[in-house]
């Protein structure tokens, strides 16, 4: 629990994401207070600098300067000229976030070496909108909103809604999967639990952390994925563009021993009858976990696909999970996530093969993706809500 806070101010969340930078040391705190190993680490630098790197949606003046106030009423929301919406990026957090303080602070041009003063923004209205950089970039790469249609359906919603304030979108509800739980007035990482469990009190969600940090009969990576993807939840604070690329060169998919392929014994037609190129076009249209199952349905379906699982995979990805690929659409941003991507690949995989089976299994035990795979939710969310009001073409 967060007695030590004040009771002034509040956090404002990224609207997308609905993650706050303060969750990271605030878990520090936690994890130290219910008594767990400081060698536990469960979040990494790299994920408080994402949710610290952060822009704004709003209206500005070709300065930057804030034009849209702090307390709106709803007559002024209304009426803010659309042409004034801007993105404002290189926002961090300022000397007091829980006050709304945050600073942009942009690059010196490249004719001087003086950097330009920070712009100081005062949150906590509505009609200005926190953002951190990964949950702008899957927002314009799997949707069709654009900054400004972003800024209008949310400022729609707002109206709407009065009292739902702190950054949140009013009407997403669910789509913020885990997360919602810990959007207090405050930050609170410990109660990402599941939407049953909610509305449990505070000493039983303390007693099970508790009881997974000083167990004691689990290895330190069983507590990391019960914390991370299990009951804990814990996933929601990883930054979402850490493919699991590595563990899928370290871990190949090893296929069964397959006896060579004979003729099915049955005389009735059955689905192992058909010939190998009709179960590859099969294959070839279904999800992964549906192509594990056709695979595993027979030795002769097996033998089939085995040696095409590779292929199937990387269709199925595609096809079925683009959250769990690298997009391009941003230009510079979503440049920066495929180089990331094909360092990786050109560091661990060595020229190798990529195996797209293994990658597919692992990114469903990679807390980084299952954190993608719920923002990419709400961002469809947002699109569905945006194409309804007609913003979204």
């Amino acid at each position: 629990m967060r007695d030590e806070r004040n009771l002034g101010g509040w956090h404002t969340y990224c609207a997308v994401s609905g993650v706050h930078h303060d969750a990271y040391p605030q878990l520090t705190s936690d994890l130290a207070r219910l008594g767990a190993a400081p060698t536990l680490r469960l979040l990494a630098d790299e994920d408080r600098e994402a949710a610290e790197d952060l822009v704004l949606i709003g209206s500005f003046d070709a300065d930057g300067r804030e034009l849209s106030g702090f307390n709106l009423t709803n007559e002024a929301l209304r009426k803010i000229n659309p042409s004034t919406i801007r993105l404002m990026p290189s926002v961090r957090p300022g000397p007091s976030p829980e006050l709304g303080s945050y600073l942009s602070v942009p690059s010196p041009p490249s004719s001087s070496h003086l950097q330009p003063p920070p712009t100081h923004y005062s949150l906590g209205g509505r009609g200005i909108f926190l953002l951190t950089q990964t949950s702008l970039h899957l927002l314009l790469s799997y949707s069709s909103l654009t900054p400004i249609s972003f800024w209008a359906l949310a400022t729609q919603l707002q109206l709407e809604h009065p009292d739902e304030l702190r950054g949140i979108i009013p009407g997403v509800g669910g789509a913020y999967g885990e997360v919602r739980g810990a959007m207090e007035t405050f930050v609170e990482p410990l109660r990402c639990l599941g939407e049953r469990e909610r509305e449990t009190g505070w000493e039983e969600r303390e007693g099970w952390w508790r009881g997974l940090l000083l167990g004691g009969s689990q290895e330190v990576e069983e507590v990391r994925t019960e914390a991370l993807i299990g009951r804990g939840n814990l996933f929601v604070f990883r930054r979402p563009d850490r493919f699991p690329i590595s563990s899928a060169f370290s871990h190949p998919s090893t296929p069964l021993s397959i006896p060579p392929r004979s003729p099915p014994s049955s005389s009735r037609p059955t689905l192992a009858h058909l010939p190998p190129d009709i179960h590859l076009l099969i294959a070839f249209h279904l999800p992964l976990l549906s192509l594990l199952a056709l695979s595993a349905t027979s030795t002769s379906l097996r033998s089939s696909l085995l040696p095409y699982l590779d292929a199937l995979a990387q269709r199925a990805l595609y096809t079925y999970a683009p959250y769990y690929l690298p997009q391009a659409r941003l230009g510079e941003r979503g440049t920066e996530e495929v180089e990331w991507w094909n360092g990786e690949v050109e560091r661990v995989g060595g020229g190798r093969r990529f195996p797209w089976m293994a990658y597919a299994r692992e990114c469903g035990r990679s807390a980084s993706m299952w954190n993608r795979r719920r923002v990419w939710g709400v961002v469809r969310a947002l699109e569905g809500m945006g194409r309804e009001r007609g913003l979204v073409q």
